[in-house]
């Protein structure tokens, strides 16, 4: 990979981008919630949808394949603008905009460290 993009990726990486992508179109089809609870849930729905596209448990792709700041944003109310996510069945066969997701992720995350810095 290093070699391709002539920049020091790794796959783990690519796979932490798919994790954190994926676990944001899935928490905007989901939409808001109205408790902390209902949330909880809906992150953990999203989290074992991800895990099984990874083919991973949820745990690990938890812990390690979706950026923290998405779920938290989400617990908290926010979530991701930029695009409208499709249904799970196609959620599952990754039928997404994928690029407008990863434009809205990238500028979430890009907002969310300017915030934390500044």
């Amino acid at each position: 990979l290093r070699e391709i993009t002539g920049e020091d990726f790794t796959a783990k990486d690519f796979r932490t981008w798919a994790g954190t992508v994926l676990a944001a179109v899935a928490l905007g089809k989901l939409g808001g919630s109205e408790t902390k609870q209902q949330a909880k849930s809906n992150i953990k729905h999203a989290v074992g949808a991800v895990a099984e596209i990874l083919g991973n448990t949820p745990a690990v792709c938890r812990q390690c394949y979706i950026h923290p700041a998405v779920l938290e944003a989400y617990l908290n109310g926010n979530s991701i603008n930029g695009f409208s996510p499709n249904t799970q069945e196609e959620f599952g066969k990754q039928g997404i905009d994928l690029a407008s997701a990863q434009a809205a992720v990238l500028k979430f995350l890009q907002s969310s460290s300017s915030e934390k810095s500044g």
